[in-house]
Parts: structure tokens; C-alpha cells; sequence
């Protein structure tokens, strides 16, 4: 049954922003168990591979801190996309079809990064930018299990995104506070990277897409800018 709001043009601006906000949230926290339990899974099978020094329990409690503020980060990006959809008057089914693609392509990232680090043991980072089109037949190579683990994700996705709107707690106060969090650890910086040690501990228990945003974001605003001494202008 469409929701009231979606056939009432009449409501305030801030009013309809509120409740998309209450919509996009508890979508989004069905897309944030869905993303946990394939970064549970990941750093199950990364371990069994790897054999790290530190145990499982600590790299995915650490690898779940950091992967959620990682979300939580990103979460104000998807909601600018899901404003863009709700005041587009889409009714409440095409409105979860667009938030479900959008939220499938974030999931499925992780994914296909974890893959690719799964087959090279390799964290990909800024080198994305240089070199795209040999990186993107790695990324995309056909594999059975990478297929699988992308369907049984994108189902749960699908019904965690169903059965959240009936998370009744979440509120439009609830909802504008969790996306201000998100906006908050983004103002101040704050990394949704562990510490690198250097070890396989890191590789494991960081999230790939976040790795590689931290990277590309990294070489592309925050390089020193080259300076030549012997520049006449140099003193200047």
C-alpha cells in the first residue's frame, strides 16, 4: 500500500524532507546489516586464507567498528541520491526499486573489491585512476562464487530493505541525527581506516571500499603541490 505522503502534494517542503529522511534511514539500515554480514564473511575467509597473528573475533569486531563509520560516512551521499528520487514524486515502490539499485551498487563495490584483493592479495587503491582498463577485467572476471556471493547479498538486501520499514523507533529526529553523524565525521576527518601496521591484520580487517576512496580522495585533493626551489619566484 502506497503511503499517504507520496499522493499529498500539499505537505511543506520540510515536512516531505523529514519523512524521506525517516524512509531513507530505515532502508539504509537494512542495506548496513546486509554490508556487516558480507564484511563478516569476508574477513572469515580472508583469515582462513591468511592465517593472521591476531584473532578472529578482534579483526571483526575492529573490521565492523570501521566499515560502520565507513557507512556512516557515506550515508549523506545516498540520501542527497534518495532526496533527488523522493521529490521526484516517485510513488513508494519505485522509490525503493531506485533506492535498492543505489544501494546495490555500494554494496556490490565491496564486493568486487574483496574479490579482487581475495585473488591478488593486494589492496587496490589510487592506482584505479591510472590503470582502469587493465584493473577492470580483474575486477569483473566471471567467478562462480564472486556471482553467488553478489545474488545471495543482493536478496538480503532486498528483504532487510523490506521488512525495515517497520522499525518503528526511527523517527524524522532519529533519522536527520544519524545522517548529521555522518556528516559530522565527515567534516572533522575522521578515518574509517585502521592503523597500518604493515601486517596482514590490516588487509584483513579494513574495508576495501573504503581503502580505495580514502586512496583515490587522497591523490586527488590532498597531494603537496610540487615546488621547485630553483624557481625565480621561489623566495617570493
Amino acid at each position: 500500500m502506497e503511503h499517504t505522503f507520496f499522493e499529498a502534494p500539499e505537505y511543506p517542503v520540510l515536512d516531505r524532507f523529514k519523512k524521506c529522511a525517516v524512509i531513507f534511514v530505515k532502508q539504509a539500515i537494512g542495506l548496513l546489516v546486509v554490508l556487516l554480514l558480507v564484511r563478516i564473511a569476508e574477513i572469515g575467509f580472508e583469515s582462513y586464507a591468511l592465517k593472521p597473528k591476531e584473532s578472529l573475533i578482534v579483526l571483526i569486531i575492529e573490521g565492523l567498528i570501521y566499515t560502520s563509520i565507513y557507512f556512516l560516512k557515506a550515508l549523506p551521499f545516498l540520501f542527497l541520491i534518495s532526496l533527488v528520487f523522493f521529490f521526484s514524486n516517485f510513488g513508494e515502490t519505485t522509490l525503493k526499486i531506485c533506492n535498492f539499485v543505489v544501494f546495490s551498487i555500494f554494496l556490490s563495490f565491496e564486493i568486487v573489491l574483496a574479490k579482487y584483493f581475495f585473488s591478488t592479495k593486494t589492496l587496490l587503491g589510487a592506482e584505479v585512476l591510472t590503470n582502469a582498463p587493465s584493473l577492470i577485467a580483474k575486477l569483473f572476471s566471471v567467478d562462480v562464487y564472486w556471482l553467488a556471493a553478489n545474488v545471495a547479498a543482493l536478496v538480503l538486501l532486498w528483504f532487510a530493505m523490506h521488512f525495515a520499514k517497520s522499525i518503528e523507533f526511527v523517527d524524522s529526529v532519529y533519522a536527520l541525527s544519524i545522517i548529521g553523524v555522518g556528516i559530522i565525521l565527515l567534516f572533522f576527518g575522521i578515518s574509517a581506516l585502521p592503523n597500518d601496521d604493515g601486517t596482514e591484520n590490516f588487509k584483513i580487517k579494513v574495508s576495501k571500499s573504503a581503502y580505495v576512496v580514502d586512496k583515490v580522495y587522497s591523490d586527488l585533493f590532498d597531494k603537496e603541490p610540487v615546488v621547485d626551489i630553483y624557481d625565480q619566484n621561489y623566495f617570493d
